[in-house]
Order: structure tokens, then sequence, then C-alpha cells
């Protein structure tokens, strides 16, 4: 019933807004004025339009002749005005209709008043035109037709301000990377015509376009850097700790594997590993691409990537355990592991002197810890500070443990 009621309310709204358009259209006193009223947002007319993706995915033609109309009628100062207005976040119509990935009109928009439009507003996110074109696009299926426009809107945009792409927004991404994280290929060729690979990637604060490839798991990209682009398969994410920290996706020294293991992308990972990449390099943290992976990894994850690489060699692979008692996914593979290993490993430390069972604690992981008691770890084990199993379930509030 919700979902009938949403969507009675969006036919409405739909009907209300095309209403107010064909008025707007045939009215003798039609002004330019008309479209920059704002609402409680500061949102015109043109930006709700702009937002209304079922109007304009079903009447593409009613939109344009508003663009004409508008050509038509008003002298360039009061359209420039209109398209360079912006609402309260900071978005023009143009960013809405790219964000709303209505690159089509967006184009039109740009070719028929490209010598109007102002390429340097950003909105309050810090994102140019060039960023909405890229941002949340990574899910779009790529059809040749849609590329062929992304790639238009790119070479306008760029032609026009190419110092936008080495702009990073607020989330310290640049368009270049917002793209390799697309997959888009032929974007990149065409950043490269303005600056050099080292130049773009010195203005990534702390990614780099192999590492948002692998993060994404676009395999393509992944192989077209390194053919095309000579990436290195080991390339680690940028040293850079005096600023954003906050904003960073990936610690110092982590390769592009940390990238693909941290989002559970057992094919990225593949990819690279087949390309030569070293899954033992280990980051600021000392935390190898094995190791996120299996913190991170799903069962699915898990399974690939303790069967490929984990538990093959002993005994320095057994560390490999802390990091799986840290995933909710792992007691099958814990037992496995014993069950085809023994328990000679049970009461194993790390550098902490922490064992299993107070790592297990920590985590607040019952199951675990009920298994590891069950097969007489030591209970009694203390850390560096003199904490046991108890006094980590206590700090944690960890009662399930308890």
């Amino acid at each position: 019933y919700q979902s009938y009621s949403f969507l009675r309310k969006m036919n409405y709204l739909a009907f209300f807004i095309n209403s107010i358009i064909n008025l707007l259209i045939k009215h003798p006193f039609f002004t330019i004025e008309s479209f920059m009223i704002k609402n409680q947002d500061k949102k015109t007319l043109f930006n709700l339009i702009a937002e209304s993706n079922e109007i304009i995915e079903a009447d593409k033609k009613k939109v344009i002749q508003i663009y004409e109309n508008i050509k038509a009628k008003f002298s360039n100062e009061k359209i420039k005005k209109l398209i360079n207005q912006q609402d309260i976040y900071g978005n023009t119509i143009v960013m809405y209709l790219l964000s709303y990935k209505h690159i089509f009109l967006a184009k039109k928009l740009l070719e028929d008043f490209n010598e109007l439009y102002d390429f340097t507003l950003y909105n309050i996110s810090g994102n140019t035109i060039l960023h909405c074109l890229f941002e949340n696009s990574e899910s779009i299926k790529l059809e040749e037709t849609i590329i062929e426009e992304y790639l238009e809107v790119c070479s306008l945009i760029t032609e026009k301000c190419p110092t936008l792409i080495l702009s990073n927004n607020f989330n310290y991404l640049t368009p270049w990377l917002l793209a390799a994280g697309n997959g888009m290929q032929g974007v990149l060729t065409i950043m490269v015509k303005y600056y050099p690979i080292q130049v773009i990637e010195e203005n990534s604060k702390f990614s780099s376009a192999i590492h948002e490839a692998a993060y994404n798991g676009k395999i393509s990209m992944i192989k077209y850097l390194i053919e095309y682009f000579h990436y290195s398969v080991d390339l680690e994410s940028p040293s850079r700790s005096d600023q954003g920290l906050e904003f960073k996706k990936f610690p110092e020294k982590s390769t592009p594997l940390y990238a693909a293991a941290i989002r559970n992308s057992i094919e990225a990972y593949k990819t690279l590993l087949e390309l030569g990449a070293n899954p033992f390099i280990k980051n600021i943290y000392g935390i190898d691409s094995i190791s996120t992976f299996i913190r991170n990894g799903d069962s699915r994850g898990l399974k690939y990537i303790i069967n490929t690489i984990c538990f093959n060699s002993k005994p320095s692979n057994d560390l490999y355990l802390f990091d799986l008692v840290r995933n909710g996914f792992s007691l099958s593979f814990i037992k496995k592991y014993f069950k085809k290993n023994g328990f000679d490993s049970i009461n194993i430390t790390n550098d902490y002197s922490q064992n299993l069972l107070i790592i297990s604690c920590i985590e607040n992981k019952p199951e675990i810890v009920y298994y590891l008691l069950e097969n007489n770890i030591n209970l009694l084990q203390k850390d560096k500070n003199d904490n046991n199993a108890l006094h980590y379930c206590s700090k944690a509030l960890s009662h399930s443990c308890n």
C-alpha cells in the first residue's frame, strides 16, 4: 500500500510539473524570472525539473522545448543568470542533470549555452560539473550509446576548463579517480590529452586510478591501466599524512590488492594476482591484503582466500587465525582449519601477547569464544597490559561472551 501511495504521489507531481511547464511556455507573460522563483530549499523550477526523472525520461522533447523557448525569448544576460543559479546545496541545473544522469539534456544545455555557463562553479560537496558527470555512476550499465554521451560531455567540459581534471572535491576525489572507479577507459584517454598521468596522480591526494578500479571491481580498467598507462600492479597508495586523514579510503602504502580485498571483490583480486601482484605487501599498519580479505570477506570470499592462499604453508600463516576470528562468517572455517592442522596453534599470541580468545572477546564473537574454550584454549592468557579475556569482555560490554 505504501509503495502504491508513493507512486500515486509521484504521478500527481509529474502531472503538476508538466501542467506548470505547459502554462509557462504558452503564457504571454512567460518570463525568465518564472524559472528563478525559489522554494524553501532555494530550488528553482528548473532544478525541480532536473530531479524529476520520470518526467524527463517520458518527455525529453518537452524539456528541450523549454530550452528553445528560453534561447529565443531572453537575453544572454538573463540566461546566464538562470543557468548559473545555485540552490542551497550549491547545485546548478547542469549539475542536477548530470547527477541524475540525464547526460543527453546536460550536453544540449552546455552546447547551447557554452559561453554563458560558469564551469568553475562547485557545490557544497566540492563537486564541479566534471565530478557530477562521474559520481554515482559505478553501477550504471555502460551501453555503447551511453558511453558515447559521457565521452562527448567530458570532451566538452575539459576543452572549456581542463583544470577541472585536477580538482579535488571535499572527499579528496578527482574526476580522474571517479572515472577510473566507474571503468570509463575512454574518459581517461581524453584527460591525458591535457595533463601527464604523473601530474594528475600527484593531485589525487589519497588514492590512485588503479586503487579505485580495484575497489569497484572494474576488471577491464585494471588491465587497461597496467597495459596502456603502465601502472604498477603493486602501486602503493600515497603517503600524505598532513591533511584529510578522515577521508583516507586506504591506509598509506596499501596496494590495489588491499583495495579489492576491502570490498570483497574476488574477481578483481584474482585478476591482480594473475597480473603478478604480491599479496604479502604490508601497509603502514602492518596489514597485508590477505588479512584484509579475511576480515572483510563474506562466506564466498573467505572460501576463496583461505583455499587459495592463506593456510597453504606453515607456520607463519597461522597468524591469519587472528584475522579469521574477527569475521562473523568464519566459525566453520576455523573448525576446518583446526580439524586439518590439529590444535597445536590454538594458543598462539600476537605482538601484544593476545591470544585468539582475547581477540574473540574484543570482537564480541560468543560462538567462537565457546568453540575455543571447548578446545582448551588458555583462559588465563594475559596481554602486555596484564589484561585477560574477561577484562576485554567487560570493556567491550560483551555480555554474550561473559
